[in-house]
């Protein structure tokens, strides 16, 4: 029966699908066998039905049909066995599934996906989750949830950590930036330098000291380098701290890394800050 409703004719198609027969040639019908075989599966086996499948566009086609008519758990699971997928099916499945979800985009940088994608990948899925938590959370849980997306930065490959890094420090909340800063000497030593650039290259002053005062743990390579940048910040964080009170974050990354209490209301702090600098030069 012709439904002009066309909410009513895409449940009618899909009802067709379901029950349609094995006879189907994928010839004459290919996309309604395809649209079958995926409606058909439980959430439990969606994930091996499509990973198995070794033609790149019909993996593609089967993602999209799970996304567009799937059920929550469905769309869950593609996510989940997303790394699963051909490299180039990886990102339509991330995008797909994490598009307007809040749960989906918590759940995929909670389960650190980005990490297991195809090198080629990481950059824009980082990207993609970064954008989604920026827009779809509240601060607070968009701190958090990028925070640890910043954390996964050092399992990525060594070739993507920098510019991931670049992203995170640029992007909406400083205490990301600030959070992603002091994780620099963790990356591979060939990212740390262009790393410690993007942060010193914010302008933002929080971002920038959290950055500096990681030097003493990065690679000697990336000190020597970029010595007269290093001493240049710690110089103007000296002049920023000596006659106040260091803010509550700067004062407990010094004590931890520098192994001193800091008191910036005495004279000794400036001492003190002044022979960190000499161990640079």
């Amino acid at each position: 029966m012709y439904q002009s409703d066309p909410e009513a004719a895409q449940a009618l198609f899909i009802q067709t699908i379901r029950t349609a027969g094995p006879e189907l040639s994928y010839e004459l019908y290919g996309p309604m066998v395809l649209t079958q075989k995926i409606l058909n599966c439980g959430a439990d086996e969606l994930g091996n039905v499509i990973a198995a499948e070794t033609d790149k566009v019909k993996q593609g086609e089967m993602i999209d049909i799970a996304i567009e008519h799937g059920s929550e758990d469905m769309k869950d699971a593609v996510l989940q066995n997303t790394p699963r997928f051909h490299k180039d099916n990886q990102l339509r499945a991330l995008e797909g599934t994490t598009e307007g979800s809040e749960r989906r985009t918590q759940m995929a940088i909670e389960e650190g996906i980005v990490p297991k994608l195809h090198k080629d990948n990481q950059v824009e899925a980082g990207r993609i989750l970064q954008e989604r938590a920026e827009t779809l959370m509240s601060k607070q849980d968009a701190i958090r949830n990028l925070q640890c997306l910043a954390d996964q930065v050092q399992d990525c490959d060594a070739s993507n950590q920098a510019a991931m890094h670049k992203n995170l420090v640029n992007g909406k909340y400083e205490e990301v930036g600030v959070y992603a800063s002091s994780n620099i000497y963790k990356y591979d030593p060939s990212a740390q330098k262009e790393a410690l650039e993007a942060s010193y290259a914010t302008g933002n002053v929080a971002i920038i000291e959290a950055a500096t005062l990681q030097v003493v743990k990065m690679d000697q390579s990336v000190v020597a380098a970029m010595k007269d940048k290093i001493v240049a910040q710690l110089k103007a964080m000296e002049e920023r701290h000596s006659a106040a009170l260091l803010d509550e974050y700067a004062i407990r990354q010094l004590k931890k890394e520098l192994g001193f209490d800091v008191d910036t209301s005495k004279p000794e702090f400036k001492t003190k800050m002044e022979a960190y600098i000499a161990e640079l030069k």
